[in-house]
């Protein structure tokens, strides 16, 4: 009878909650995965940018004391490596990213 239908009505509402708290509980992992992912891509961009800054150093030395013919090639060079370098990390970083 009455406490039939309210035991009933109480199982309904907890399978419910539990269904609302299974979707939660997947929406927080994916949050907690994403912002995983963030702090990785977060590290790489920051160590990209220090390799930028030691290029940086790095190509204002060679300008600053080159003559003319061959520490000009030399500091292209090093350019182009450097440009090389930094585009093969952020290719990695990516790969890894889409690996997770």
């Amino acid at each position: 009878g009455k406490d039939g239908n309210m035991v009933e009505s109480s199982l309904n509402s907890l399978s419910t909650m539990q269904d609302d708290i299974d979707v939660l509980k997947t929406r927080l992992e994916q949050y907690e995965q994403n912002s995983n992912e963030m702090k990785l891509m977060t590290k790489a961009v920051s160590n990209i940018q220090q390799d930028i800054t030691a290029i940086n150093v790095e190509l204002q030395e060679y300008k600053d004391n080159w003559n003319h013919n061959t520490q000009h090639t030399e500091s292209c060079d090093a350019g182009d490596n450097a440009q090389i370098q930094t585009e093969e990390k952020i290719n990695m970083m990516e790969t890894e990213l889409r690996v997770k």
